[in-house]
Order: structure tokens, then C-alpha cells, then sequence
């Protein structure tokens, strides 16, 4: 298994699972409605962390 973000192989116990949410096109954790969830996504844990970020930035842009 890789991370989405970054390519490096992870090992299953560091594998942070995302979900790619097509109102924003980005990664979370957070719960996604079926209809825009895109499934479930591998990464690092540093680069879940990112992605994560960079979500929750798009839906405070999306929701101003």
C-alpha cells in the first residue's frame, strides 16, 4: 500500500484512511454523504494531517 499523496510505501499500523469529497475535491476524515464521497483513500500520517487541513481551508472558503 502507498500514500495517495506522497507515493511512500506505508505499513498498515502508520495508514491514515481519507475519504476524497467531491464538493471540495479534497481529503477528510469527516463524514462524507455517499452522493460525494469518492471512496476511501491511503496515506501517511503527516500527509493525512495535510490533506486534512487543506479540507477543512476549502470548506471554510466554500461556506463564507
Amino acid at each position: 500500500m502507498r500514500c495517495t499523496r506522497c507515493d511512500r510505501k506505508l505499513k498498515e499500523k502508520d495508514t491514515v484512511w481519507l475519504e476524497l469529497d467531491t464538493r471540495t475535491n479534497t481529503y477528510t476524515s469527516d463524514f462524507v454523504p455517499e452522493k460525494h464521497s469518492q471512496g476511501g483513500f491511503s496515506f501517511g500520517k503527516t500527509c493525512a494531517k495535510i490533506e486534512t487541513k487543506a479540507h477543512h481551508k476549502a470548506q471554510n472558503q466554500q461556506y463564507r
